[in-house]
């Protein structure tokens, strides 16, 4: 199911909450079905479900337990996108989260990431702050990273 918000009649706010909810769904049930060699369908599917986390908690959620969860799991799927990349896997493995970001290649599963992240910060601000969790390795090349890719896509 792809999005379509814009379509040829004017953009509904509140029905595209309920055909978001079910497109997640979807790739959700799809996910654990896409044979693992199958990269590229696994990376559109991932992407995808990390755009989708990140409208969820951006337009329609409330409370910050909601948002928190939702951008954690956008988070987590566009992670798990910029994972099948050998590469990717390699470098965060020997030289750290850094080193396989700067030289990440899949854009829009590191513009997912950067963009989950850091709204999920925003409700972890002592994380952010103190460098747990491997922030410690991330602030500054993800910050520069995504200052990047919004420059390329603008």
């Amino acid at each position: 199911m792809a999005f379509d918000r814009w379509g040829k009649e004017a953009f509904d706010f509140d029905a595209y909450e309920g055909r978001l909810r079910r497109a997640i769904e979807l790739w959700e049930e799809a996910l654990p079905l896409i044979p693992t060699d199958h990269i590229q369908t696994r990376a559109l599917v991932l992407d995808r479900l990390a755009r989708g986390w990140f409208e969820l908690a951006s337009g329609y959620f409330d409370t910050n337990a909601e948002m928190d969860e939702a951008y954690g799991r956008g988070k987590d799927y566009a992670l798990e996108s910029l994972m099948l990349d050998p590469e990717f896997r390699r470098l965060d493995r020997e030289e750290g989260r850094r080193a396989a970001l700067q030289a990440a290649t899949d854009i829009v599963a590191l513009f997912w990431y950067g963009n989950d992240l850091g709204s999920w910060l925003n409700y972890r601000q002592l994380t952010a702050l103190t460098g747990g969790s491997g922030m410690c390795s991330l602030r500054s090349s993800e910050r520069s990273r995504s200052t990047v890719i919004i420059w390329r896509i603008t």
